[in-house]
């Protein structure tokens, strides 16, 4: 038999009144008995179930928390690398554009100094490997440009960030010049001869 199950004996006639009476006594008990221990077992399973279950993971809310937490920290923190790499990428630029203005500068100044040549020029720095990059350079020995006829010239280098390559300066383009002044000796004559 098995618990749940309600006992059915058969009757049993004792000998006398007082042994059918024990007997129902007996019978009254056991079933007493039986319906205690199926409330129990209820109440057991019912105990079971109302207990908390034994949880591996998160719950829903707790993860859209955890996500709306991140979220508002990570999209700032993405803006701050995004825009430090553009200033990390335009300073690059800046130094780069810098170091191409004195080598221009420098080169033109000993160009001219031999041949006393006042021809300007452009071109980009695609040898370089910075086409972006485009120069412009400038000489006059004329007085207005603040230089004396065959004695006294002003050369000026022009270095900017073609972004919109269209081959010349236009405004709000990134740009560095230098510029100097460059004296007429008989030495370096002499020394190109």
């Amino acid at each position: 038999m098995t618990v749940g199950q309600r006992a059915d004996f058969p009757e049993r006639r004792g000998s006398g009144r007082s042994g059918g009476r024990t007997e129902k006594r007996n019978r009254a008990a056991f079933e007493s008995m039986i319906e205690s221990m199926i409330e129990w077992e209820a109440g057991m399973r019912g105990n079971r179930r109302t207990t908390a279950p034994r949880r591996d993971g998160q719950t829903l809310l707790e993860l859209i928390a955890a996500t709306t937490i991140i979220a508002t920290a990570l999209v700032p923190a993405l803006r701050m690398m995004r825009d430090s790499l553009r200033v990390s990428r335009d300073l690059e630029t800046a130094g780069f554009m810098t170091s191409l203005c004195v080598s221009t500068l420098e080169r033109e100044a000993a160009r001219s100094v031999v041949s006393w040549d006042t021809l300007g020029s452009t071109g980009d720095f695609a040898s370089e490997g910075r086409p972006d990059l485009r120069f412009q350079v400038t000489k006059s020995d004329d007085g207005s440009a603040g230089g004396i006829p065959n004695l006294l010239m002003a050369a000026r280098v022009l270095v900017w960030h073609d972004r919109n390559a269209n081959g010349a300066f236009d405004d709000g383009e990134p740009s560095v010049t230098f510029a100097t002044k460059l004296c007429k000796t008989m030495g370096f004559q002499d020394e190109a001869k």
